[in-house]
């Protein structure tokens, strides 16, 4: 029998053979049959097994053959498919490669910005300094709540910040001192942050004071880093 086949078929139409058997010799039939499919290589003198045994003998090879057959068209359809699914992977693997190759192209200045420090690949700098610039968005929120006076509703207003555009941002640390200093009667409370968000009060005409520069080292240093690696 065939390397990996574990079973045979015996033919309904094959039990009139069998039928005309004495019973002693279907069982020595049987026996020399079973010896055969498991490459025993039985032999026999007796001349009505050998008979008996000829046409399914035939029929055993036939079926071998078949088997043999189907097996081998099996594994080619197998490797084919094995085939296929590598090409699909490779192609899937160029065209994520070509996409990244192309955002290299498309975004220069995002992954040639300066880390001080940083000995990291191409890859993981822009990782980084993705990460980089929302820090730095939410430092600079940091700086602006530690000032503003009234603080109530951190959490909305840290997601309004960060929707802000860099000019916005640069213009409220640039006026936010001034808008504090600026009150215009004695009992004058300031709009809770949030207000002064969603009414963009960092573009209020403060005509009643004179325009107040006050240079503070946060602030200088929150322009420093938006102008290295940008807020957004």
């Amino acid at each position: 029998m065939a390397k990996d086949k574990k079973g045979f078929i015996l033919y309904a139409d094959q039990k009139e053979l069998f039928d005309q058997l004495p019973n002693d010799k279907a069982g020595e039939l049987i026996k020399f049959i079973f010896a055969y499919v498991n490459d025993e290589a039985p032999v026999t003198d007796e001349l009505l097994i050998n008979l008996a045994f000829t046409p399914i003998k035939q029929q055993l090879k036939r079926d071998l053959d078949k088997w043999e057959n189907t097996r081998g068209e099996r594994s080619k359809a197998g490797k084919a498919s094995a085939e296929k699914r590598r090409l699909e992977r490779e192609k899937q693997q160029k065209a994520t490669k070509a996409t990244n190759v192309e955002f290299v192209k498309q975004n220069p200045t995002k992954l040639n910005k300066p880390q001080q420090g940083s000995t990291k690949s191409t890859v993981n700098d822009n990782v980084t300094v993705t990460v980089n610039v929302n820090d730095i968005k939410e430092k600079s929120f940091n700086l602006f709540w530690s000032k503003y006076p009234t603080k109530i509703g951190k959490k909305d207003c840290l997601t309004k910040w960060m929707r802000l555009t860099d000019a916005d941002i640069d213009k409220i640390l640039g006026t936010l001192d001034a808008f504090i200093l600026h009150k215009p009667f004695k009992d004058y409370l300031h709009p809770h942050p949030k207000t002064y968000l969603n009414q963009e009060r960092w573009n209020d005409e403060l005509s009643t004071i004179e325009e107040v520069k006050i240079i503070d080292p946060l602030v200088e240093y929150a322009k420093e880093q938006k102008r290295l690696y940008g807020y957004s």
